[in-house]
């Protein structure tokens, strides 16, 4: 049986070669991604760095925003201090009320964690970045969902809530293990001048695994790429936010 003459047209027509190939490119990354990760015992096998956090000092080894970097699934026991690993940091909110501190940290095996509090019961939906200094929790007030910002006071129900820490991180964090425990670790990046908070309790199931490999500079693209389509993890990418890389005092 013949095509109709305007499909026929259609598949020999460059609109048609170009969306070909892009999808069968799109397959073949999709496929490579999906098969590099189980050889290396990962979902993450291939990250790039965004940011200037782990930027050496001159003579030292470190990690150039843009640079491809190849992660291998480790187990928890084989990572020393040292080592350069990727993990995800979960959805967390610290408050207390009239001096009774609570911790509630959202990830796969909790995803509405939840709290009885004296306001009511107090669950966190999400958590986002707003900007580089303020992270936003949308959270439910004994049934009323509510927006709050990190380091403000609310009134709920007649009753002072005090927001102390918001973890929002919609991207992995690829930091140096600087000191290693029995049940978790702690990270930093060699260029930040401390610790973050959600670097010093880093538990097993956080971790993607080990750095083993980079490509200089490469990455770069794919940053670019991003910005152009606005997209990076749950917010927009803003590329002139990025300085340019240098050793922090």
């Amino acid at each position: 049986m013949e095509l109709p003459e305007f499909w026929r047209d259609f598949t020999e027509s460059e609109v048609f070669s170009n969306v070909y190939f892009l999808a069968i490119a799109l397959i073949l990354a999709f496929g490579t991604l999906q098969t590099t990760g189980t050889a290396l015992n990962t979902d993450q096998p291939v990250v790039s760095v965004v940011s200037c956090s782990m930027y050496p000092e001159p003579g030292e080894e470190g990690l150039y925003k843009g640079d491809i970097l190849f992660v291998k699934g480790t187990a928890f026991e084989k990572i020393s201090e040292g080592d350069t690993i990727v993990y995800n940091v979960p959805d967390r909110m610290d408050f207390s009320i009239a001096g009774e501190d609570y911790s509630l940290v959202r990830n796969d095996s909790n995803p509405r964690p939840s709290a009885d509090t004296p306001v009511g019961e107090v669950s966190l939906l999400r958590a986002a970045r707003v900007s580089e200094d303020m992270d936003r929790a949308s959270i439910r007030v004994d049934g009323e969902e509510k927006a709050v910002d990190e380091d403000q006071s609310y009134s709920f129900n007649g009753i002072n809530v005090d927001v102390e820490r918001i973890d929002a991180m919609p991207i992995p964090v690829v930091h140096r293990v600087v000191k290693k425990h029995e049940t978790d670790l702690e990270t930093k990046g060699i260029n930040n001048p401390s610790q973050l908070e959600f670097e010093q309790d880093v538990r097993p199931e956080q971790i993607h695994g080990k750095v083993f490999f980079k490509i200089p500079r490469v990455g770069i693209l794919k940053i670019l790429a991003m910005d152009f389509v606005g997209f990076n993890g749950d917010r927009p990418f803003i590329f002139d936010r990025y300085r340019p890389c240098e050793v922090e005092a």
